[in-house]
């Protein structure tokens, strides 16, 4: 699974839907960690990535398919 950032907060200028719970999307998210590839997006903190199993702090990373590469990068 590849996550391009923005797991928990969604940036000031989107309000949060209803029903959302953060607590709940760790633990979703938590139940597939060793295959996710994760990169961080600007609203996410460093406190958190303490909430889940795969590190996401990165803002790049490398995907080789074959011979071919796909990267994101959020500076």
């Amino acid at each position: 699974m590849l996550l391009l950032g923005y797991f928990l907060n969604h940036s000031p200028r989107n309000p949060l839907p209803e029903n959302y719970r953060p607590a709940e999307v760790a633990i979703a998210f938590n139940a597939y960690g060793q295959r996710i590839i994760a990169v961080r997006g600007n609203y996410d903190r460093k406190s958190d990535e303490m909430l889940f199993y795969f590190p996401f702090s990165t803002p790049c990373q490398h995907i080789l398919l074959g011979e071919r590469c796909r990267g994101h990068f959020n500076p």
